[in-house]
Formats: structure tokens, sequence, C-alpha cells
């Protein structure tokens, strides 16, 4: 028995629908790739799923014209490990993540990766991201 490898299929499939999915579907539609996007959840999340946008995707969403609009949504983050006995205990230690502070980065680099507290279709976006 011999399968054919050669095939192409007519649609490529993205699993999750969490930043990086998100990013890497819309940027596939927006070269000409038929997609579809699976996600387990139904909808957005009221948690934060992510504390930061990657300096990669900030530089998509520039292209893409929504940058600002990201950035009007983005909460101030503080790159830092909290260290605590109990998850509601009270904070022993707080350890940073390494990354450059603002100012350092400020003199490099006229943009700074944007905080984020939300995922896309929630207020920080304003409305479902489309190809």
């Amino acid at each position: 028995m011999t399968t054919d490898l050669t095939t192409t299929a007519d649609v490529l499939v993205v699993g999750g629908g969490g930043p990086a999915g998100l990013a890497t579907a819309i940027t596939l539609a927006r070269n000409g790739v038929d997609v579809f996007l699976v996600e387990r959840h139904a909808g957005t999340s009221p948690f934060p799923k992510a504390t930061g946008i990657s300096v990669r995707t900030m530089e998509l969403f520039r292209t893409w014209g929504i940058e600002d609009r990201v950035r009007e949504g983005a909460m101030p983050v503080q790159p830092f490990t909290a260290i605590s006995e109990t998850l509601a205990g009270p904070r022993l230690a707080m350890v940073p993540f390494g990354y450059p502070t603002d100012d350092a980065v400020s003199s490099t680099c006229s943009r700074w990766v944007a905080g984020s507290g939300s995922a896309p279709g929630s207020p920080v976006s304003g409305s479902t991201p489309r190809a």
C-alpha cells in the first residue's frame, strides 16, 4: 500500500486562539492562505491569559495598523515573579525576570512591548480580529 504525500490541503488548521495562534492565523490569511482556527473555549476568558505581547507580535500589529489600539488597552506590567509561601500568602520577595527597564529600552528603541491583560475580542482590541 502506497500513500500519496504530494496532495495539498485546501485549508491550514491553526490550533489555539491565543495571541500566538491569532497572529499566525491572521498573518497566513493576509498572505492568501485559507485558515481554520480552532479554540477549545467557546468565548473569551475574563481572566488574563498573557501579561505581555512580544516584540515580534507588536511588529506585526504595527504592519496591520492596530498597534495604537493595542497600546491604548495595555495595562502597566512589572516583569517580576512574586515569591510567597502560598498563593494567598504575603509576598516575601520580588525577583526580576531580567528584562531591561523602560528607560534602558527607550534609549535604543522608540517602541516597546505593550502589556496585555485581555484576550482579543475583549475591550483591549475592541473587536474580533479580522484578516
